[in-house]
């Protein structure tokens, strides 16, 4: 597709081709453009149409006359309905001012998103891909902005067709998408006394499967025949299709998470720590195998139950209930001003991404929540995931701003902050480095996903010193040093380019850093600590004397992993480039 084929000022323009030339995707800042008007290039077969996050874009009503016309004909043609688009499986629309009189209808094939970037006044940003296998669409979101008519509550999530073949896939989300809203309504006016939101949750979930496979199979008995419900036909492709899902409750500042198999959420904390606020719903998990051979099922030496699916909670696989139910996992969780951000995706991106390297990505774009689910999405493809990919990306940290002083995205994009404000932590990055200028990095590539590094302080600095406790004997007698000794450094440079503070050099496992300030210095070094004790550390290291877990007298863990020693002293050192790194040195008494 041309871009020059636009009859209308473009000020900016960005650009992104997803897999296959059936997938345009558009994020850039348009004038009044009038969408449709001399097309000629316009590929009548796109699949995947994303104009989303172009606040100035406006798609206008063309001539009427030259509606519908036939390529080649000469004449000009007016697409700006979207009709003439009738292999369209997503049309992105959101930010868009609309003045055309209606948007194509969604169905079990299409989905139309037409909302705006904020909802519920949070920040709220999607990007997806249809991937290889375009032909019908079989993942799709969920958005519901004040649930129930309430201000303070919305609803964000996706379900993910496990099963894609002969369009079963798309019936079965298309069914969870259009029903769900309502069954969470009816299951929240249900609760009884003593009953929590957690339990209406959890029955939406199993309601819905189960009204959905009395839909599909009308003749589903109640009988145990073998280890699973009798069904009128096991060989269908309806009965062994099946969806992963979560959910996402936002009301007011407390958020619900349920979730049933490989789609999850990630919340991104103070400092961009990552934490997994749902279960990944694996057969290899043991807690899931008692529970599968309980049912009669069984998991397979490749990981799936009964040899077929690579998931222990779905929805959908009426062919191998009840080895694999909806049932979900619930968590509840009180949101707080350190929470930044809410990452809900599917297992395309997840099974190519670490949680913590997409809060890390995310971060960077953290002013720009669609911008932040269009990198991780684009991180995905080109770290090799050739499904479909969904990602969805919450700032939950704006329920606590206010608005009229931090700004929004539309005035503030790409502040240093969440909202356009300056974060406590941006607050420690003086001198960041300017966008396109070259910056010397140290370590790992993973570097380059993060914030840039600080420039190096001069004149009063905090030098912190670091060394690992008893390395020596660990490098002589431990094989999983060498792994640890990566996630130790990989640690250590992650919060400092969330913090700000400076890398100067390393010696062996030892590092020297600097900051501007104290304040930055030590919360880098309190903040190390405690991820530290959180690592997912090899089982050599947990298993040694060195790296096992010790506790203090009220159960609370002291040391676990490797055990870092840290110094930090303040003052006026001679501050010189080295010649040969040329990155800054400090010397002198202090």
């Amino acid at each position: 597709m041309s871009v020059r084929t636009f009859s209308s000022t473009i000020l900016r323009i960005g650009l992104t081709i997803g897999i296959g030339e059936s997938q345009l995707s558009f994020y850039s800042t348009f004038t009044s453009l009038t969408l449709g008007h001399y097309y000629r290039n316009w590929n009548v077969e796109l699949r995947y149409l994303n104009l989303s996050g172009n606040k100035r874009l406006e798609i206008k009503p063309g001539h009427q006359n030259e509606a519908n016309l036939p390529r080649g004909s000469g004449k000009k043609r007016n697409l700006a309905d979207f009709t003439a688009l009738s292999k369209l499986h997503i049309l992105g629309l959101m930010d868009i001012t609309l003045m055309i009189p209606s948007v194509p209808d969604e169905s079990e094939d299409r989905r139309v998103r037409t909302s705006q970037s904020e909802i519920n006044d949070m920040g709220y940003g999607i990007a997806d891909t249809l991937g290889q296998r375009f032909d019908t669409l079989s993942l799709v979101d969920i958005v519901v902005p004040r649930f129930r008519s309430k201000e303070d509550e919305a609803i964000f999530g996706l379900f993910d067709a496990v099963n894609k073949g002969q369009n079963t896939g798309a019936k079965l989300v298309k069914y969870l998408q259009d029903s769900f809203s309502a069954v969470f309504t009816l299951e929240l006016s249900r609760l009884k006394s003593g009953e929590v939101t957690s339990d209406a949750l959890r029955r939406a979930f199993l309601n819905i499967n189960r009204d959905y496979g009395n839909l599909l199979l009308p003749d589903v008995e109640t009988r145990r025949k073998g280890s699973e419900i009798s069904l009128t036909d096991r060989s269908s492709a309806s009965v062994r299709t099946g969806a992963a899902g979560i959910i996402v409750y936002i009301r007011k500042k407390r958020m619900y998470i349920a979730n049933a198999g490989n789609a999850l959420a990630v919340i991104a904390g103070r400092g961009g720590t990552a934490r997994l606020v749902a279960k990944r719903h694996e057969p290899f998990d043991p807690g899931e195998i008692a529970r599968i051979r309980q049912a009669e099922g069984w998991v397979s030496h490749r990981g799936y139950v009964n040899d077929e699916v690579d998931i222990s909670r779905s929805f959908g696989f009426y062919n191998v209930f009840p080895a694999i139910n909806a049932a979900p996992n619930v968590d509840e969780i009180e949101l707080t001003e350190t929470d930044e951000f809410v990452i809900i995706a599917n297992r395309g991106l997840w099974e190519h991404i670490s949680y913590q390297a997409a809060v890390d990505v995310a971060r960077t774009e953290r002013s720009d929540p669609m911008a932040a689910a269009a990198k991780l999405r684009d991180l995905a493809i080109s770290y090799g995931s050739l499904q479909n990919i969904m990602v969805m990306v919450l700032a939950v940290g704006d329920l606590f701003k206010d608005k009229k002083k931090a700004g929004y995205y539309s005035k503030h994009r790409g502040a240093t902050g969440p909202g356009g404000d300056e974060s406590f932590y941006g607050a420690h990055k003086a001198g960041v480095a300017r966008r396109g200028e070259r910056v010397e990095g140290a370590g790992e590539r993973y570097l380059n996903l993060l914030d840039r590094e600080v420039a190096p302080p001069v004149g009063m600095v905090a030098l912190v010193f670091t060394d690992i406790r008893n390395s020596t004997a660990l490098w002589e007698s431990n094989p999983g040093m060498q792994t640890a000794i990566r996630m130790h450094n990989q640690l250590l440079r992650r919060q400092l380019r969330a913090i700000g503070g400076y890398e100067v050099k390393t010696e062996g496992d030892a590092f020297m850093v600097s900051f501007p300030t104290v304040t930055s210095a030590l919360l880098w070094c309190l903040t190390t600590q405690l991820e530290l004790l959180r690592e997912d550390w090899p089982q050599e290291i947990l298993d040694s004397d060195e790296g096992r877990e010790i506790l203090d007298t009220r159960g609370e863990i002291l040391y676990r992993g490797l055990s870092v020693r840290m110094g930090i002293h303040w003052g006026a050192p001679v501050c010189e480039a080295d010649p040969i790194t040329r990155r800054m040195d400090y010397f002198g008494p202090m």
